[in-house]
């Protein structure tokens, strides 16, 4: 089953049936009801979309990368290359010798999803460069992370630069660097870069951990806000020490301490933040992992007045700085923000 939130289903049979959200909100309880409770609440959504004849997902053929979900399997699609990761070998528990892997961002005029290529088609996919036309077949979507990720097996194909081929240049396409301005409310899952510009409405302690070299670094989280609807960002090192206004050296030092002031200091500040968004699939909502942080900054517009906080961001800025932390990527990852190096070779 696609792994798709129930209120997206829920959009898409009221989109596609006319029915008011009531309606369809009313359709799905009275279902759960029939099974007894036997059922979530996303498989009822798929029970009543698959009643009404509705079309959850695009035909292959007007499939974007914005429309894969994980769950799908023999997509064939075309990308376009941004950015390739190193080749890495591993010993696999399922053969002899070593095996491949290698990683790369591909995308469209939609949006941006990492592509895994596993055994031959890692060789292939290490030499691929920038602006590379790829067609994938026979691939599959996984979620990582929160987020969707393209997968190639054995049973896959990889064709590079196949003739009559285009696909048009999308966001982040042409300089991966780039940060793309959104509102919070526009966020999406395929999004890769971008740039927000907010109140910070709560702000928590800091957080040390360990890293894999031994090492030590910060996280803290705040939540903010531009009127539009907010979004948890998690602030690592650096940024960390420049949101607090406290050096690195001293967060990393006072781990056990309070930092109440320098939270409260934060309170209500305009900030704009850069970095990378992905969904945490726990509360169905958008967080984001900093990349760069500016304080103090000048409002593009007039409407940056915080809204109440939804429920699910209450309910994740209850939860205590640690646990909240725990979510993001492995941290050394989540601070180089240009690989993920949480590849599940368990599957393999």
């Amino acid at each position: 089953m696609l792994n798709m939130p129930p209120d997206e289903i829920k959009k898409k049979i009221h989109e596609q049936t006319g029915l008011s959200l009531e309606d369809v909100h009313a359709k799905v309880e009275e279902k759960m009801k029939q099974l007894s409770g036997l059922i979530s609440e996303e498989g009822a959504c798929h029970i009543i979309a698959n009643e009404l004849s509705v079309q959850l997902v695009p035909k292959p053929s007007e499939r974007r990368v914005q429309d894969l979900l994980p769950g799908m399997r023999d997509v064939n699609q075309d990308l376009r290359v941004i950015q390739i990761y190193e080749l890495r070998t591993f010993q696999s528990k399922y053969s002899e010798g070593e095996g491949k892997v290698c990683s790369f961002l591909g995308g469209d005029e939609t949006g941006v999803i990492r592509v895994t290529a596993w055994g031959d088609h890692a060789q292939t996919a290490s030499t691929l460069k920038p602006q590379d036309i790829v067609s994938v077949k026979n691939g599959y979507v996984k979620e990582n992370n929160g987020r969707s990720e393209l997968h190639l097996n054995d049973k896959s194909e990889l064709a590079v630069n196949p003739e009559g081929v285009e696909v048009q240049a999308g966001r982040g396409e042409q300089n991966s660097e780039e940060y793309v301005e959104k509102k919070i409310s526009e966020l999406a899952q395929g999004d890769y870069r971008v740039e927000l510009t907010g109140t910070v409405v709560q702000a928590y302690d800091p957080r040390v951990f360990e890293r894999k070299d031994g090492g030590q670094g910060v996280v803290a989280n705040i939540l903010i806000d531009d009127g539009s609807d907010n979004i948890r960002c998690a602030l690592w090192d650096d940024n960390a020490a420049k949101g607090l206004g406290t050096p690195l050296e001293q967060l990393i030092a006072n781990k056990d301490g309070s930092f109440q002031e320098e939270r409260d200091n934060l309170l209500g500040r305009i900030v704009r933040v850069r970095g990378r968004v992905k969904l945490n699939t726990t509360y169905n909502s958008m967080e984001m992992s900093v990349d760069e942080l500016e304080v103090d900054v000048a409002p593009k517009d007039a409407a940056s007045k915080p809204t109440q906080p939804s429920a699910p961001a209450e309910t994740e800025a209850a939860k205590p700085p640690k646990e909240a932390a725990a979510e993001q990527p492995a941290a050394d990852d989540a601070i180089s923000l240009d690989e993920l190096d949480d590849l599940d070779l368990d599957n393999i």
